[in-house]
């Protein structure tokens, strides 16, 4: 039985037809509050790992979805079990926004002829010290390591992901000296664009009160070479006869200052640490507000 010959017109257009109503096979995602497409993380991507070519297609057809529903960027998250598929991303126009120990963040701003206006991963360190006045002593302590060892300066550190730099300047304070304390002012702040290599630094001071006035110090011996109560009025001999890193002298200049203006007890700022809600979730928040 012969078969019916379809017109290569018809055929043709058939054909056209049915590209057009394919439906396209996007990777799993969701558009988050920047008009971006997030694709899901996680183990959703190791279904990926032995048909890589299959993510190859999603990706193309992913891109298509986010321009035709004028979406500005699409993120998509490796972690250390795929990176396999990292080749393929680059191939489609992708690039590394950055590296952690867990995980590599891929990025593509889709919008044609526009300059990307995606965030450049973080520019800066943020550090936080304590700074606590007891009895009209202020505590220094000596570091026992590295560049700083020998220096003199309050205890402090960096401040952990997740953390504010309160309770940054708190628990550092804890885990350096032993002691429990409170914050409830800011008094000093440094901003250094170019710290290292690869990011600056930005160092804050929080005023610290002790929660028990009986409190005694316990160092850290790891990282803690001594410590000293110094008085106030003595901090200026103490500073010319010991060695201090630039920004923990200016800190003490600072103190000095402060003192001789009188104005120690004085609050400058009050601290609001209550949660927010915030993009739809409660949300750590610290504001500084000026004690009026």
């Amino acid at each position: 039985m012969m078969k019916k010959l379809v017109p290569l017109a018809l055929f043709t257009s058939y054909n056209k037809g049915f590209i057009k109503n394919v439906k396209l096979q996007i990777l799993n995602g969701a558009q988050d509050d920047y008009q971006c497409f997030q694709v899901e993380k996680g183990h959703y991507l190791n279904q990926f790992l032995n048909n890589i070519e299959q993510f190859t297609m999603n990706v193309i057809d992913t891109i298509k979805d986010c321009k035709s529903k004028q979406m500005k960027a699409i993120w998509i998250q490796l972690d250390q079990t795929q990176l396999a598929l990292a080749e393929k991303l680059i191939e489609q126009g992708f690039q590394m926004h950055h590296c952690t120990q867990n995980y590599l963040l891929f990025s593509q701003w889709i919008i044609e002829n526009e300059k990307s206006r995606l965030p450049n991963y973080t520019t800066h360190s943020i550090g936080a010290g304590g700074l606590i006045i007891h009895n009209n002593q202020i505590l220094l302590v000596q570091e026992k390591n590295g560049r700083k060892e020998g220096l003199w300066g309050i205890p402090g550190g960096l401040v952990d992901d997740g953390e504010l730099v309160a309770e940054a300047a708190t628990r550092e304070v804890r885990e350096e000296t032993g002691l429990d304390v409170e914050p409830y002012d800011c008094f000093f702040f440094r901003d250094l664009p170019i710290a290292n290599e690869y990011q600056g630094d930005i160092y804050f001071v929080i005023f610290m009160r002790l929660k028990n006035q009986q409190q005694k110090v316990q160092i850290q011996e790891q990282e803690i070479k001594n410590y000293k109560w110094v008085e106030i009025n003595e901090l200026q001999e103490f500073l010319l006869q010991n060695k201090f890193g630039i920004t923990q002298q200016r800190l003490m200049e600072s103190i000095i200052q402060y003192s001789n203006s009188n104005r120690f007890g004085t609050q400058l700022c009050t601290i609001d640490m209550k949660p927010r809600v915030m993009y739809g979730k409660e949300k750590k928040y610290c504001l500084f507000k000026p004690n009026l």
